[in-house]
C-alpha cells in the first residue's frame, strides 16, 4: 500500500453501454482501465445494477487488480439502484476490508486500514430521486448507528439527489425543507461537512447536468472536519465510463501516513521508440564520442562527468519533448476546464440561457477529449497485449 490513496466516487447510471459494445458489464472494461492507469485506491459506485451473477462475472475478468463488493437492489438488481465499492487490490490491503450492507442497494459502508494507520471508514450513499422518501431514508441511516456499535464514518460519499444549498444550483432554487433537514440531521449526527465546499467557499462547480440545461452539484463527498489537512486534489470532472454524471475524487493522506518524496523521473515509456526524441539523443551521443576522443583527460574534462552531462541533457530534452508531444491534450483539457470554471462562477450564469448552453458545449468538448485520450491509452496496451500477450515475459504474469 501506497502513503496516500486516491478515493472516487461515480454514478455509473448502469453497467453496461452500447458505445463499448453488447457486453452487459461493457462498462467495467472502462473501469478496470481507469483504476489501473490513474491509480484508483478505491472507487464507490451509485446505480452499478449488478447481481451476484455479473459480480461474479467481473471477478472472472478483473480479478487479479479489481475486488468488488457489491449491494443490489433486493427487488431489481440489474435495472436499478445498487452501489458499490471497488478496490485496487495493487494498491490497496484488501485483508482488512469489512463490508455492511445499511439499506439494500442504497446504502452500503466500508472499513480498511491504511499502513499502521488506524482504519477508516466510507459510507456510500445512493439517495432516493423522490424527495418525499428522504426523510425515512436518512432517518433509517441515522437508526442504524443509534442501535449499532459502529464508529462515525470518516467519509460519506454517492449521489444524493438533492443540494443544501441554492447555490449548489443553477437556475438557484431551494429543494424541499423536509428532504434538506433530514440530510443536515444525518450530517450532524455522523460529524460530518461537505469536504469541497468547506476548501472551496462560494466557489461554483457541477456534477450533473439535465437534459434542459439545468446544472446542480448532486454528487458530493462529506468528511469529518479533522480530515480536512489531510485531503488534497480535489477533482470533479468527466469521466471515460459512459454516464450522465461527473467523477468527483480526492486524495487521502493520513496524519500518520510516511512522508514520501517525490521519487525519481522516469522516462516515458511512450516515448521509447520515438523518432524525432531518438534522432536529438543519437545527435547528442555523437558529439559526446567526439568530445571524448578529442579532450585530454583532466580532473573537470572527464568521461565519467562528460557522460553525466549528457545524461542531464537528454533527460531535459525528454521532459521537454514530452510536455510538446504527450500533453497537447491535456493542456487542452486544462484550457477548457478554465474556461468552465469562469462560465460556471460567471455571476450572469443563473440567468443566462446562451451561458449554461456554452457550459454544456464545454462539457461535451471536454468529455470528447478524456475519451479520446483513453482510448489512445487503451490502443497502447493492445498493442503490448499483441506483441507480448503469448510470450513468457513479465506482461504476461500482470
Amino acid at each position: 500500500t501506497r502513503a496516500n490513496i486516491t478515493l472516487r466516487s461515480l454514478n455509473m447510471n448502469g453497467r453496461h453501454s452500447q458505445q463499448l459494445g453488447y457486453s452487459p458489464i461493457s462498462k467495467w472494461s472502462s473501469i478496470h482501465s481507469v483504476m489501473r492507469d490513474q491509480h484508483i485506491g478505491i472507487l464507490a459506485i451509485q446505480e452499478s445494477h449488478l447481481n451476484n451473477e455479473y459480480t461474479d462475472d467481473i471477478h472472472k475478468l478483473y480479478s487479479k487488480r479489481l475486488h468488488i463488493l457489491n449491494s443490489a437492489d433486493p427487488d431489481r438488481p440489474t435495472a436499478s439502484a445498487g452501489i458499490s465499492f471497488v478496490i485496487n487490490r495493487e494498491i490497496t490491503n484488501t485483508k482488512d476490508l469489512e463490508f455492511t450492507k445499511i439499506i439494500p442497494g442504497r446504502a452500503a459502508l466500508l472499513s480498511t486500514k491504511w499502513h499502521k494507520s488506524k482504519r477508516f471508514s466510507i459510507l456510500n450513499i445512493y439517495a432516493p430521486n423522490d424527495y418525499t422518501q428522504h426523510p425515512n431514508f436518512w432517518g433509517e441511516i441515522r437508526a442504524f448507528w443509534d442501535t449499532h456499535s459502529l464508529p462515525k464514518p470518516d467519509f460519506m460519499v454517492g449521489d444524493f439527489n438533492l443540494v443544501e444549498d441554492e447555490i449548489d444550483r443553477s437556475p438557484p432554487h431551494a429543494d424541499p425543507t423536509p428532504a434538506t433537514n433530514a440530510l443536515s440531521d444525518t450530517c450532524l449526527a455522523l460529524n460530518v461537512v461537505d469536504g469541497w465546499r468547506a476548501d472551496h467557499g462560494s466557489k461554483r462547480i457541477f456534477t450533473y447536468q439535465s437534459s434542459s440545461d439545468r446544472l446542480s452539484r448532486i454528487d458530493r463527498i462529506y468528511l469529518q472536519r479533522q480530515h480536512l489537512p489531510c485531503i488534497r486534489e480535489w477533482s470533479i470532472s468527466s469521466s471515460v465510463v459512459p454516464t450522465d454524471h461527473h467523477l468527483t475524487t480526492f486524495r487521502f493522506s493520513p496524519r500518520d501516513a510516511p512522508l514520501i518524496g517525490p521519487g525519481c523521473w522516469t522516462w516515458p515509456l511512450s516515448l521509447i521508440n520515438d523518432d524525432v526524441l531518438l534522432e536529438k539523443v543519437i545527435a547528442k551521443g555523437i558529439d559526446l564520442q567526439k568530445t571524448l576522443t578529442e579532450t585530454i583527460r583532466s580532473d573537470t574534462e572527464n568521461a565519467q562527468h562528460l557522460w553525466e552531462g549528457y545524461k542531464t541533457a537528454i533527460t531535459q530534452i525528454a521532459k521537454l519533448h514530452a510536455k510538446q508531444s504527450l500533453a497537447r491534450i491535456t493542456s487542452r483539457i486544462r484550457a477548457l476546464q478554465r474556461d468552465l470554471s469562469l462560465t460556471h462562477n460567471d455571476p450572469q450564469l443563473d440567468e443566462s440561457e446562451h451561458l449554461r448552453t456554452h457550459a454544456a458545449l464545454l462539457e461535451s468538448e471536454i468529455d470528447h477529449l478524456h475519451k479520446k485520450r483513453f482510448a489512445r491509452t487503451q490502443m497502447q496496451g493492445q498493442a503490448h497485449w499483441a506483441a507480448n500477450g503469448e510470450t513468457p515475459s513479465k506482461y504476461l504474469s500482470r
